[in-house]
């Protein structure tokens, strides 16, 4: 069995363990937890994004990867009468993105047949990345912009193969024939068009990522003579009947999804196209509006200019990062000393710009995290796997930093907050009429993962209270309010929190009792481990390692778990 098969198996086999890395919010409330408030009912917080007076997010594609599934589900529990499990409500829509990414897998191979690269290398390279075992297997919105991209690459590679393929062994005269005739519009017009608008809708930053592709696929066969710019013109207006029909299609998705508007009231809203132009929702312009104002993304955190380029392509693609900087210094240096005469072939160039291009103009705006550029990972394993695999360091220092990242953004990031939502209503007391659970210094907890629905339009006995990353004062504030609270008779208050903080929370609180403030005692009913808090990483050199060895592995283990205390 080749090495990159058994690492397919290996991309499947973690997400149905399942992985317990939080990478980042989005993650959840762009998809799962939103899906979950509008097909089952439960009780959700609301992304901002999708709020009805200033919508960002299309939902089409949020509906075919968690949507779909989710209803299909819904109606089996209807059937059967069960409720879904939260272990159910994270692997489902992994699993189905996890299957849309061996896609990538696909046009991978193809390219590399067509143009006959070496498909096992290309293969076990990609298949081998943190990024396609982690990234590509949650359901982002940059995980939908990856499947376009890669989507994009390959007809793009593809038309240009089929054109080379037309003309290989053809006099001039043949050749003139075949490219004022077949080859006016290369292949995969159709294609070409749905991709650009679906990935447009998708994340409107897609379109750095498609303009250089577009322009090979636009340029394909054509020379600089006045007859090619009639070609260009007709390729550009090939595009252009379906991209419209397309992008409507998606408009009225998002418009029925977000406004009053509805089937059954659309014809009356056409007798009067003001009162319709109200209710049209165009989300990639709201997109665009919100993120081209600096002040809106100072709410996000603002980065250097120079983030993407050495620390985010570094920290995503490891030793691949760097041999593509070297493929694109060697490439430009030779085109330079040759005075761009020098042979380069189609494909090495769509696949060097296709990087480079999209990394500089992303790099224009202050804000970058790095799944920002997990759409680069095709071009990047097509074009230095051999590179990668070449070098015995180069190959060694790759396998090591990956599986470290796995296990790292897999399970360890933040690992133990969606283990103990899932375990939340199996711990706390669903007899008691209101169940108050306090995150502090955690990520935004995703309630879905509870299964948390509405009862008889109230909401459930589990209460949420995000304190994020709040100070000492604001927890003791509210821990107070919920314990002293008249109307919170017969309610029981839980605080969850990593164990990095857990001496100094245990040390707030007993300052306060010793100023008689408030009486509090924490009881330990949950341990979720292995979590790592980043925001509040442990400091290791505080160890005493003088203690015996269990001693210091339970100070260890303590350091790298989430806590679920009942406060009493």
């Amino acid at each position: 069995m080749k090495m990159w098969t058994v690492l397919i198996l290996v991309r499947l086999l973690l997400v149905i363990l399942p992985q317990t890395g939080y990478l980042h919010p989005d993650e959840f409330f762009q998809s799962t937890e939103i899906m979950a408030g509008n097909i089952f009912g439960m009780n959700i917080t609301a992304a901002w994004e999708f709020n009805t007076s200033f919508p960002m997010r299309s939902v089409t594609f949020t509906y075919i990867i968690v949507g779909i599934p989710y209803i299909c589900l819904k109606t089996l529990s209807d059937i059967f009468s069960f409720v879904p499990s939260g272990y159910v409500m994270v692997v489902l829509p992994r699993l189905i993105i996890t299957l849309f990414s061996l896609l990538h897998d696909w046009w991978l191979y193809k390219l590399c047949c067509m143009y006959r690269k070496d498909y096992v290398s290309c293969l076990t390279l990609f298949c081998s990345s943190y990024v396609c075992l982690v990234f590509y297997t949650r359901t982002f919105s940059n995980t939908v912009e990856a499947l376009f991209m890669s989507a994009l690459l390959y007809v793009v590679g593809k038309a240009m193969y089929l054109h080379d393929y037309h003309k290989k062994g053809k006099s001039k005269q043949e050749s003139k024939q075949i490219e004022d005739s077949s080859i006016q519009v290369p292949y995969g017009t159709n294609i070409v068009a749905v991709i650009i608008t679906g990935g447009f809708f998708n994340r409107p930053t897609f379109l750095l990522f498609a303009t250089t592709p577009v322009l090979f696929w636009i340029l394909t066969g054509l020379d600089l003579s006045w007859s090619s710019s009639t070609k260009l013109l007709k390729r550009l207006a090939s595009l252009v009947p379906l991209m419209s029909l397309t992008a409507l299609q998606l408009i009225l998705v998002d418009s029925l999804y977000y406004t009053e508007l509805s089937f059954s009231n659309l014809m009356t809203f056409q007798k009067d196209w003001t009162k319709l132009l109200d209710h049209v929702v165009i989300t990639p312009i709201n997109f665009i509006i919100y993120n081209t104002n600096r002040e809106n993304l100072k709410e996000h955190g603002l980065h250097p200019w120079y983030l993407h380029l050495f620390v985010n392509i570094p920290l995503l693609y490891s030793v691949l990062g760097l041999c593509s900087f070297w493929q694109y210094i060697s490439t430009m240096k030779k085109l330079i000393t040759s005075k761009l005469t020098c042979q380069l072939s189609a494909i090495t160039g769509l696949m060097i710009s296709s990087i480079f291009f999209p990394v500089l103009t992303l790099s224009a705006f202050p804000h970058q995290e790095p799944r920002f550029l997990i759409s680069l990972l095709m071009p990047l394993a097509f074009l230095c796997s051999e590179m990668v695999f070449n070098k015995f360091f180069f190959t060694f220092f790759w396998c090591f930093t990956n599986v470290l990242c796995t296990i790292f953004f897999g399970f360890l990031h933040q690992g133990g907050l969606v283990p103990c939502l899932l375990n939340l209503q199996k711990i706390v007391d669903l007899k008691a009429r209101d169940n108050h659970v306090v995150f502090f210094h955690t990520y935004m907890p995703p309630q879905h993962l509870m299964r948390s629905y509405l009862i008889d339009d109230h909401q459930s006995n589990i209460q949420i209270h995000d304190l994020a990353g709040g100070g000492t004062e604001e927890l003791k504030a509210k821990i107070s309010t919920l314990l002293n609270d008249p109307q919170n008779k017969n309610t029981f208050v839980y605080l969850v929190i990593p164990g990095t903080l857990k001496n100094i929370t245990n040390e707030m609180l007993k300052k306060s009792k010793d100023k008689g403030l408030f009486k509090i005692e924490l009881e330990t009913i949950g341990k979720f481990f292995p979590h790592l808090s980043m925001e509040d990483p442990p400091h290791l050199q505080h160890l005493n390692i003088r203690k015996n060895t269990t001693s210091l592995v339970d100070e260890l283990v303590t350091l790298f778990t989430l806590y679920l205390f009942k406060v009493s």
